[in-house]
């Protein structure tokens, strides 16, 4: 990925953070994603008071995307948050981002330098972060094979 298209997704992964709606965590989100075919979508966290009804970012970017162009691939993720530290996605969205990544897709965890201008960023291939994940391929290998006799009962 050239270094000005990791800029782009940075900004607009950061426009998208100081959208985020986050009253009870204080921790704002934005997530951009750049798809095989070179376009650009982003998200932001959007909390609830029910906690699990809140939208993570990448799921955000993710429905974003798919709205727009239906089933994409993802070429390219850039996380950033609130605070000091390297953003994470949790595990949810890692299988979400994975549904529509391949093992080498690069997800880049971005924050501002605490002086001057600019950003840094640590980049991690998805199967990295979703080691023996659960993928399409799991459920296309299991049509073509009989169904395994249950734990502890043989099959005669």
């Amino acid at each position: 990925m050239s270094q000005q298209s990791l800029q782009e997704l940075y900004n607009r992964a950061t426009r998208a953070m100081q959208n985020a709606y986050n009253p009870y965590s204080n921790y704002a989100v934005g997530s951009a994603i750049l798809t095989e075919s070179g376009e650009m979508y982003a998200g932001c966290n959007v909390e609830n008071v029910s906690y699990g009804m809140t939208i993570c970012a990448e799921a955000n970017a993710v429905g974003t995307m798919v709205a727009s162009q239906g089933r994409v691939r993802i070429a390219q993720v850039v996380l950033v948050a609130s605070g000091g530290t390297f953003p994470s996605p949790c595990g949810a969205c890692r299988q979400k981002l994975g549904e529509f990544a391949t093992p080498e897709t690069m997800v880049h965890f971005a924050r501002a330098r605490d002086e001057g201008e600019g950003f840094d960023v640590r980049s991690y291939r998805m199967s990295t972060l979703l080691p023996l994940s659960f993928t399409q391929a799991v459920l296309w290998e299991r049509k073509n094979t009989d169904v395994p006799a249950k734990a502890g009962i043989s099959a005669s």
